[in-house]
């Protein structure tokens, strides 16, 4: 990988803030490379991608709306930012392709989706060092099995989920058709260089306790077997259900402040 530039701009209008990163992009590489960028959901996404198009043509582009701001190695960042993070490598390879969930399986549209990846980028049938994901909330399970019935166990999946900053569906994403309400982008990344990575959990177990004994099923007896899906709600907690226990169990364990129940 030749270079890796970050590249960060604070603005509540998109105009602006997108007008302060071509200041410091000055002459940007236009080669070959990836380009990933996250941003408040607030910002015209339609803007963004103009203007990554503009200055990052022959680059594969990936990103879409975060909640609340984002962190970068200079600390944190409202959600006013807009953040790009641009691959130079001349002599790797990346596609980028995506898809919207409508009607389709989303299991099988991840399958299609990285496949095209991988063929726009003259890569047909082989194994990327790395796979960067971001879709749009609901499927995400799906999603990563329709992956690894294409890669297996052997390809690391990193990304994530787009984001609002209340839960109320302005999420967003930025693919190759540009932005994308419903669905998911996914890039394959074949740099020159190698590519390092980590995971650190981001949780750790306290008191007071409680299992999730109801997650949006209907249970088939003690078993537990999921016999009736029923989105991804918390149902109950230690067996017990309702608004009023769920949330003070929650609350007492320092977690979420609300949750969707039955």
């Amino acid at each position: 990988m030749d270079k890796v530039s970050s590249y960060t701009a604070n603005h509540h209008d998109t105009i602006a803030a997108l007008a302060l990163l071509a200041e410091q992009l000055q002459n940007p590489d236009n080669g070959n490379g990836l380009v990933i960028t996250f941003y408040g959901c607030d910002h015209n996404g339609i803007l963004i991608d103009a203007f990554l198009q503009e200055n990052f043509s022959d680059k594969a582009i990936i990103g879409g709306s975060s909640s609340g701001g984002l962190i970068t190695e200079s600390g944190f960042h409202d959600q006013d930012t807009i953040r790009l993070l641009v691959l130079d490598d001349e002599a790797g390879d990346y596609g980028v392709a995506d898809g919207v969930f409508d009607d389709d399986d989303p299991e099988q549209l991840a399958e299609r989706v990285l496949t095209q990846a991988l063929d726009n980028c003259d890569c047909t049938g082989q194994l990327p060092e790395l796979i960067w994901l971001y879709q749009t909330p609901g499927h995400e399970e799906a999603v990563m099995r329709g992956l690894r019935n294409v890669v297996g166990d052997h390809c690391p999946i990193i990304g994530g989920t787009a984001a609002d900053n209340d839960v109320s569906g302005q999420w967003h994403l930025l693919g190759p058709r540009g932005v994308i309400k419903n669905g998911l982008v996914i890039a394959v990344m074949f740099p020159s260089s190698p590519i390092g990575f980590a995971f650190q959990g981001g949780y750790e177990p306290s008191d007071p306790q409680g299992t999730i004994t109801g997650i949006g099923y209907h249970s088939a007896g003690e078993s537990g077997v999921v016999s009736d899906g029923a989105g991804r709600d918390v149902l109950t907690i230690d067996g017990a259900a309702g608004e009023r226990n769920v949330q003070r169990i929650v609350r007492e364990m320092g977690g979420f402040e609300s949750l969707s129940l039955k």
